[in-house]
């Protein structure tokens, strides 16, 4: 399982347009989760667990369908050592640094909100 420490905190329960404008400005027309440049729904995600880690925050993994791994890998390795930026309908909730290219298929994300995760968490298991 690889962990990603998220950084940077930028939703509220119900994500909104105006945290960030400059920076991280809402993309148009996308809906769901993204991951980097990712596409992701309920599809591929195979399972999410919401838990804590060993420093008592909340931590969300989320196991991806098998069929994902390649994509996923190829977009952290392209990312490796930089933020990575998740989106939930187009707006940055979340910027998990990434220190290793993910080979599994599992991501674990700790440090951030309860309500973040849970936002990740809703659109991780959406449909497709």
């Amino acid at each position: 399982m690889h962990r990603l420490l998220v950084l940077l905190l930028v939703a509220a329960p119900t994500p909104r347009v105006d945290l960030f404008p400059e920076d991280y400005p809402r993309v148009p027309g996308e809906h769901g989760l993204w991951i980097g440049s990712l596409h992701l729904c309920g599809a591929d995600a195979a399972r999410t667990t919401l838990g804590k880690d060993l420093a008592g925050w909340d931590i969300l993994t989320l196991t991806f369908a098998p069929s994902i791994q390649p994509r996923l890998e190829r977009e952290t390795t392209r990312l490796l050592n930089q933020p990575m930026r998740i989106r939930v309908d187009g707006i940055t909730v979340a910027m998990p640094y990434v220190d290793e290219p993910i080979r599994g298929t599992e991501l674990a994300m700790s440090g951030s909100r309860r309500d973040v995760i849970e936002t990740i968490e809703r659109a991780a298991a959406a449909p497709c």
